[in-house]
């Protein structure tokens, strides 16, 4: 018994364990599959479906900050640090980190644009912006660099 496929368009959200042929604007052939959550298949492929993922990510991120910006800032804060900064760990794990840099890089700017909504205009210069990424422990704020942590995370899976 074969693998069946399909052609799906990228708008197409594929089934776990479904393997597909999706068709870029261009015509050009994205196939794989997705095992774990965790796409398999052409490069193309696996940058397409982790760019999917990273738009989603920063969709929740700026509509939590949208939401509760003004209401409540501190459960804001504690949104982002506790839940929204590690929603991509998981493919930093699965995936070689090539196919991360990229969109773990897009959620970095997004998890910044949020923290200084959060306080004021110009917060995070050069020097505050390293601190912000150092960890609590050594008196940062703990928003680790994404980008930076893809290569660790996926060696350590």
């Amino acid at each position: 018994m074969g693998v069946v496929t399909r052609t799906a368009t990228l708008d197409d959200v594929e089934e776990e364990g479904e393997a597909v042929v999706v068709r870029d604007p261009h015509g050009h052939a994205l196939a794989g599959v997705i095992v774990g959550g965790v796409p398999i298949g052409t490069r193309a492929y696996v940058s397409h479906h982790l760019q999917a993922k990273a738009s989603e990510i920063i969709v929740d991120i700026e509509s939590t900050v949208a939401t509760m910006r003004e209401d409540s800032p501190h459960a804001t804060w504690a949104l982002l640090f506790y839940s929204l900064q590690c929603r991509f760990d998981y493919w930093l794990r699965h995936v070689p980190s090539e196919f991360c840099w990229e969109p773990a890089s897009r959620i970095d700017e997004a998890l910044e644009r949020a923290v200084t909504s959060l306080g004021y205009a110009g917060m995070l210069d050069d020097i505050t912006r390293r601190r912000f990424r150092l960890p609590a422990r050594m008196r940062g704020c703990g928003f680790r660099c994404r980008q930076r942590l893809a290569n660790a995370a996926f060696v350590s899976c």
